[in-house]
Order: structure tokens, then sequence, then C-alpha cells
């Protein structure tokens, strides 16, 4: 696959199979590794000159990978019994997810109003257009704010 091949998956794609896979039960951390194998796998098959993969190919891949974890764990916890030892979870995801959200809370709270309200409809899964309806907005007014907030989070970051 050369530089000239576009990526096909657009972020509502994404999100939505963000929602599926914690739908089925996984934490956010463990939502996004499987999203990002998942999208690591389609582009491999493209990759192959194969037609691009379908949203209902990635929802089953997915899943596939959902279950090939949750089969790992349940064999490490056979083992774990088997042995005699006990099985340490790891903690570290969430304090990560947790400092990660009292940083973006910072970040949130810096962004004027209509900044900070545009990006949480984005992360609702809303379109542009649909907050640009929703709001009365232009599409151009809404892609302001979300440029803006963008801008400001970066220079927050620095």
């Amino acid at each position: 696959m050369g530089p000239e091949t576009s990526f096909p998956y657009d972020s509502h794609a994404m999100v939505t199979l963000k929602r599926l896979v914690i739908h089925q039960g996984c934490r956010p951390a463990e939502a996004d590794d499987i999203v990002q194998e998942t999208l690591c796998r389609a582009l491999e098959q493209a990759s192959k000159g194969e037609s691009t993969p379908s949203d209902g190919w990635l929802r089953v891949v997915a899943s596939r990978l959902i279950i090939d974890r949750y089969r790992r764990s349940s064999r490490d916890a056979q083992l774990c019994a088997r042995l005699g030892v006990e099985l340490v979870p790891d903690h570290s995801v969430e304090v990560v997810e947790k400092l990660l959200a009292i940083f973006a809370d910072s970040v949130l709270a810096a962004l004027p109003l209509m900044q900070r309200d545009v990006l949480n409809d984005i992360s609702r899964g809303l379109t542009v257009a649909d907050i640009a309806s929703q709001r009365q907005l232009t599409v151009r007014s809404v892609e302001g704010h979300l440029r803006r907030a963008r801008a400001e989070a970066r220079r927050l970051l620095e």
C-alpha cells in the first residue's frame, strides 16, 4: 500500500465500532486496542489489493478479537488456579484513564462554552452536519469551533 492510498474509514465509523466493543463488555482502553487492531487488519487486507473491508467485516473482526481476549484471560486464570498462583490485577490502565480524564477536564474547562459544547457533541458521535443543524449554525462555523478548540488544546499541551 503506497502513500497514495487514502484511509477509507471516517471517525464516525471508528466511534461506532468503539461503542460496539464497549457494549460487548470491554473497558474503553481495551476497546481502543481492539479498534486499532481491527483497523490494522483492514489496512493489511486492503494492501494486498483486495477490496476495502466493509463495516460488517470490521464488526466481525472486532467481535472475534474480543472473544480471543476473553479466551486468553480464561486460560490464564485456569493456569494460575492449577499452579496455585494468584493472578494479580493490573490497575495501571485505570490509573492512566483517570489521569487523562482529569487532564481532559482541565483542558475542556479552559475552552469557551461553544467550543466545549461542539467537542462534547463530536464525542457523542454526532457529525458536523448534525451539530450545525441542532445548534442552528453553518457547517463552516462548527468546523471553525472545532479547529479553534483543537488549536487551544494543542497550545495547552505544550
